[in-house]
């Protein structure tokens, strides 16, 4: 155990050991392991949607074994996978790379349950993970869902993971954030703040209090303050959109700002396995400490 994952354990005391070791267990995996830095690979985007649009561009990706084949040869932290495709390969790669069950994804805007913790149980899971999509606040059902699947994990020794689906703004990302670990979220997943404001009030307030958010990291380091004052783990969504310079730039940001890792989601399957085995190598080496 290194100092650091001890430290970043100590901030979760209150937690029952089976939680803090599952945790442990994913903050010792991969390539980053024992840095306190995070990659996890998702591949949870909209889950009852048509198929072709996520997998077709490469062909090996409708099956879930390439998934994990994927992730483990990358090295990143953990995998995010849904009920099917965990149950289809968790006993080819059990011990190999910690697995995260997705327990929603929706439909019509809805929010469907599609497994339970005790699903993540029995699977041998470190972690389960709930999909929040909002508009420019969290709803009350957002956060009564949170505080449901929450108290659900606990009983289990299952941290729980938080990927909101928000807009770039900056004030929306530090809400969502703030509202996410204050019901209780272990790590939450968000997309990176981007320079403009949903609310022009609030945009006002930032500027007379003088808070900092030309660049990046500046932004990353007030989405982190709002985590309890950086004492819970987020991590950044890597763009879909950008390419592979830009989004190492972006991985240097977010470390330069004290971010704790990246998530990255579908984008690693439309490239050929080395392509993308490649493209997380770059990122995670961003975040080693050096």
């Amino acid at each position: 155990m290194t100092p650091r994952v001890r430290e970043i354990l100590e901030w979760y005391s209150s937690e029952n050991p089976g939680l803090l070791t599952n945790l442990a267990r994913i903050l010792n995996s991969g390539d980053l392991a024992g840095s306190g830095r995070l990659c996890i690979f998702a591949v949870t985007e909209e889950l009852l949607s048509n198929p072709a649009e996520k997998f077709s561009s490469n062909p090996n990706s409708f099956d879930p074994n390439y998934h994990f084949e994927l992730a483990v040869e990358s090295g990143v932290s953990a995998y995010i996978g849904s009920l099917g495709a965990i149950q289809a390969c968790a006993r080819n790669f059990a011990g190999e790379i910690p697995m995260i069950l997705n327990l929603n994804s929706f439909k019509n805007e809805k929010s469907v349950l599609l497994a339970t913790t005790a699903d993540a149980l029995r699977l041998g899971c470190s972690a389960v993970a709930l999909t929040i999509k909002h508009g420019s606040e969290m709803s009350a059902e957002n956060l009564t869902q949170i505080q449901r699947i929450l108290a659900s994990a606990q009983q289990v020794g299952l941290p729980l993971v938080v990927n909101i689906k928000c807009s770039s703004s900056m004030d929306e990302v530090a809400s969502c954030v703030q509202a996410s670990v204050q019901m209780g979220a272990h790590i939450t997943m968000v997309s990176a703040p981007e320079e403009h404001f949903t609310n022009s009030e609030l945009k006002k307030s930032y500027h007379d209090k003088r808070i900092r958010t030309a660049k990046l990291y500046d932004r990353v380091k007030h989405t982190l303050d709002c985590s309890l004052g950086g004492k819970r783990i987020v991590l950044f969504e890597a763009g879909s959109e950008l390419g592979s310079e830009e989004l190492t730039n972006q991985a240097k940001e977010i470390a330069r700002g004290g971010g704790f890792g990246s998530m990255v989601g579908l984008m690693a399957l439309k490239k050929s396995k080395d392509d993308s085995v490649k493209l997380l190598s770059q990122l995670m080496s961003n975040f080693k400490v050096k």
